[in-house]
């Protein structure tokens, strides 16, 4: 199953879920401490993973946006103009 942050660990403190294999710290909000704290879950060690948090484009991006890998080459107009969508414009979308 397929939770974000939240459904996951809600799901875990009310038993709908059994285990979760993946928690990317960084990014767990407020519920991962809140649900802890309150043995609704128990933290059963760590995965010891040295793991690298990036961002991977495909190579003829590098022609659309003319300064990547420099993330600042995302505000550029050209750039921001061929990440754009209808929903989004006229800003872009990752």
């Amino acid at each position: 199953v397929t939770a974000g942050n939240f459904p996951q660990f809600s799901g875990l403190a009310d038993g709908s879920l059994s285990a979760s294999v993946e928690v990317w710290m960084n990014n767990v909000g407020d519920i991962y401490p809140k649900t802890l704290a309150a043995k609704q879950i128990e933290d059963i060690g760590k995965l010891d993973l040295k793991t690298r948090e990036g961002w991977i484009y495909p190579k003829y991006m590098e022609t659309v946006c003319p300064g990547l890998p420099d993330w600042t080459a995302l505000n550029k107009p050209e750039c921001v103009q061929a990440l754009a969508t209808p929903e989004t414009a006229p800003n872009g979308r990752f």
